[in-house]
This record gives structure tokens, C-alpha cells and sequence, in this order.
């Protein structure tokens, strides 16, 4: 079976389990349940966290079996996976993923981003509960956007003994949203130069609670940032700004004079070197 059947099947499903259940139960424990594939005879769905994965699984899984199984003619395997929001393949949920990175929020408390750092922190409290992850170990690297999240969670979790960030963006946007760096899809970008003189003032507050300038001197791990001086989309100045204002006695810059923005790699020999260090 193709995806296609999925998106066909499983609004039935839903609606077959719909009638079987109160309107509270469905909307608790059924409406978070997002479809993931069907292949052969096994279905998979997807659920933001263990939690409701075990109590699904416990509660209502013969349930979604039955409904599954009638409406496909089959007998069908349910798996339920964990899928923390921004996690996965996300396309069929999001279309258009340029317009995740524009919200109508009027606070920092209401903003994206914020959740994005959150969503990542929740992953580390879950991880770090498995045996095979040791908690005094921990690292985390990125590139672009997830560059910039290293750098919000090496600011954020003390628990982070190790950090790469390769081209972060989000550094000194007042400097980039005037040069023109900031993606024209993004809040960042219309900060700067969209919308109304209210919202963009209303919208560079907001940034600049964000901004990587404003969070790295709270950064103490080690660290590695890499910058690429042919980057037209994150300026090596903004990145060199934040890297200045980090903490940490042990941080180092890698500026590659003809590296663009896309094919920097975090890591290295040096993450390696202080990843070691760190398991000291």
C-alpha cells in the first residue's frame, strides 16, 4: 500500500473510532495520533511523546486495530511510534515549511522558536532515562538553524558538556536584517524589512530575545563554531559577535575563507578532542 491509501483510509479509521467513543476521549487520545505509513500489512502512527504511546497502546490499540483492520478488508499490524513535534518527516504535515518560520506572535513566551528549544530539551530529558546514553556525556551539534539551537541549548541545559555549531544563524540580526542576510521567509527577515512599523518594532523585540548575541555569554561547555566567509545567508561578523561573547574557557572559532553556507559539517577533530575530554 502507497501513501496515497493512507491519506484515503485514514480519515475513515478515525471516523469509525469517532463513533465507538466520546467526543472527550477521541479528542485526548485519537486526534493526537498523526498517521506515519502503511506498508503490506502494517500500519504506523505517530504520537508526541511515551507517554501517550504506552497509554494508547495499553487503552485503545485493540481499538484502532479493529477499526483499522475493517476499513482496509485486512488483518493489519498497528505500530505507535514516538514523534516529538519537530522531529521526523514532517511534510505531509507541513506543506509549505517556510510558513512555520512566521508566526503572529506579540511575545517571546508565544514565539516558535521558543518551542522548537523546548521540544529539543524534552528529547534530551527523554534520552538521557535509556540505558545505553550516559548523561554526563552529552553532545549536540548542528548546522544553520540547528547551529543556532546548539547554541540556545549550550546556553540553556547545563547539562550539554559539548557543543558544535556550524554557520548559526539568528547572530546579531540587527546587523543582518539591515544587510539584507536574513531569510525573506522568516520573522527574522521581516523584522527588518516587512509589515507594518509597529509589527516590525513589535518583532525585533521579540528577536532580540532570541538572538544568539544576547544568550552566548550564558555558554560555559566546550565549544566549536564554524563560520564560512562566502555565507550570504548567515553573516561570519554576527556568528563572530556571539562566539566573542561566549563564556566558555574553551571555545574555538573556524572560519573557512571559501565555504558558503551549505556543506559546513559540524564536528571535527576538535569536537572529537574535547567530546574525549569531556568523558574524563
Amino acid at each position: 500500500m502507497t501513501t496515497v491509501h493512507l491519506e484515503t483510509i485514514w480519515p475513515k479509521i478515525c471516523q469509525a473510532l469517532k463513533e465507538q467513543l466520546n467526543a472527550d476521549v477521541y479528542a485526548r487520545w485519537i486526534a493526537v495520533i498523526n498517521p506515519r505509513k502503511l506498508e503490506a500489512d502494517t500500519l504506523v502512527l505517530s504520537v508526541s511523546n511515551d507517554f501517550y504511546q504506552s497509554w494508547l497502546e495499553e487503552n485503545y490499540l485493540p481499538l484502532i486495530k479493529e477499526a483499522a483492520s475493517r476499513i482496509c478488508g485486512c488483518d493489519l499490524k498497528v505500530v505507535l511510534e514516538v514523534h516529538p513535534r519537530g522531529f521526523g518527516a514532517s511534510e505531509q504535515f507541513s506543506p509549505k515549511p517556510d510558513a512555520l518560520y512566521v508566526s503572529n506572535a506579540k511575545d517571546p513566551q508565544d514565539f516558535y522558536l521558543l518551542a522548537n528549544i523546548l521540544d529539543v530539551i524534552r528529547g534530551i530529558d527523554y534520552a538521557i532515562t535509556l540505558d545505553q546514553v550516559d548523561s554526563r556525556r552529552l553532545f549536540v551539534g548542528g548546522g544553520s538553524r540547528g547551529g543556532y539551537l546548539t547554541l540556545a541549548l549550550a546556553a540553556n541545559d547545563p547539562r550539554i558538556t559539548v557543543a558544535s555549531a556550524a554557520v548559526p544563524c539568528y547572530a546579531d540580526l540587527d546587523m543582518m536584517g539591515r544587510l539584507g542576510y536574513a531569510s525573506a521567509a522568516s520573522d527574522a527577515f521581516l523584522a527588518w524589512n516587512g509589515g507594518t512599523p509597529p509589527r516590525r518594532k513589535s518583532l525585533r523585540a521579540i528577536w532580540a530575545y532570541f538572538d544568539a548575541v544576547s544568550l552566548a555569554h550564558r555558554i560555559h561547555c566546550p565549544i566549536v563554531v564554524e563560520a564560512g566567509m562566502k555565507d550570504t545567508i548567515c553573516a561570519v561578523p554576527g556568528i563572530v559577535d556571539a562566539f566573542n561573547r561566549m563564556a566558555s574557557p574553551r571555545k574555538f572559532l573556524l572560519i573557512n575563507p571559501e565555504q558558503g553556507h551549505s556543506g559546513t559539517k559540524p564536528g571535527g577533530d576538535i569536537v572529537s578532542l574535547l567530546q574525549a575530554e569531556a568523558g574524563r
